[in-house]
């Protein structure tokens, strides 16, 4: 990672995360290293993104270390869910951008649900174990499920008559399936996301496609998300860079070795 994107996230871990000490920001560089470590979003892209994503997490209620873990474990569920880190990066920052806007807290109220308060519920009924951002996703859950009719999406006869139901987070995940599938990025997956979201009658509900695919990554990927944030709470994770340096040490000690052994036996040679 470069020097000065690293800088700018040890400034984010201080300012934004509120981490106090130099040891407690060591371990939250260690705390990301492995969570690039255990997915395909790495320290490099964290380094850079961080500053703007750490203030939108922050600004949801994540901070201090547990906020630290959380995002580097959601960002490995984004980036899962994505065809590049950059799209993980926007997918997050949308995400943010559309549950923090007055327009969707609006909508929140028309069903009866307060974001902030059934957001802070989530986290308090849970003990802690549910994140501020994990439980963003929770209550779009329930949203959801209220304007679709408990998670169904049903169609009507002009007598009022029940002509189908379709489950709307099935037929969603099967679309995002396809799409990792198919090997579908950029424009074309968010596309194809939008026609399936059309497709489901959800287009009125789910407007922001990058929120949605942040949403669809979430709904694929909160088991990993789930393991990868025990993995992060062990006390080994701490010595993670410790661990790389002594390991690339003894790579380049193997390496010097060949080397010499080369050499003599060019000059036997």
């Amino acid at each position: 990672a470069d020097m000065g994107d690293l800088a700018e996230l040890v400034y984010t871990l201080q300012t934004k995360f509120k981490l106090k000490t130099e040891g407690e920001v060591f371990d939250a560089i260690n705390v990301l290293t492995k969570a690039g470590k255990l997915g395909q979003y790495e320290i490099k892209a964290m380094a850079k993104a961080f500053p703007e994503l750490g203030g939108a997490a922050a600004s949801f209620g994540s901070t201090g270390m547990a906020g630290v873990k959380e995002m580097g474990a959601m960002m490995q569920t984004m980036r899962a869910g994505s065809g590049s880190a950059g799209e993980a990066e926007t997918y997050m920052r949308n995400w943010f951008s559309h549950m923090s806007s007055n327009t969707t807290q609006e909508n929140f109220k028309k069903v009866g649900i307060d974001f902030e308060k059934a957001k802070l519920d989530k986290v308090v009924s849970s003990k802690g174990k549910t994140s501020n951002v994990e439980a963003s996703f929770m209550v779009f859950d329930d949203y959801i499920n209220k304007v679709v009719e408990s998670g169904q999406v049903k169609t009507y006869d002009k007598k009022g008559k029940l002509k189908s139901s379709t489950d709307m987070k099935a037929e969603l995940k099967a679309a995002m399936d396809q799409a990792q599938k198919d090997g579908l990025q950029g424009e074309a997956l968010t596309q194809y996301v939008q026609s399936a979201v059309q497709r489901v009658g959800l287009s009125s509900v789910l407007q922001d496609m990058q929120a949605t695919q942040a949403y669809l990554a979430w709904m694929t990927g909160k088991d990993k998300y789930q393991k990868t944030r025990k993995t992060l709470d062990k006390q080994e994770v701490k010595g993670t860079i410790d661990r790389d340096f002594e390991e690339q040490n003894r790579r380049n000690t193997a390496q010097w070795e060949r080397l010499k052994t080369s050499m003599m036996d060019l000059s036997i040679t």
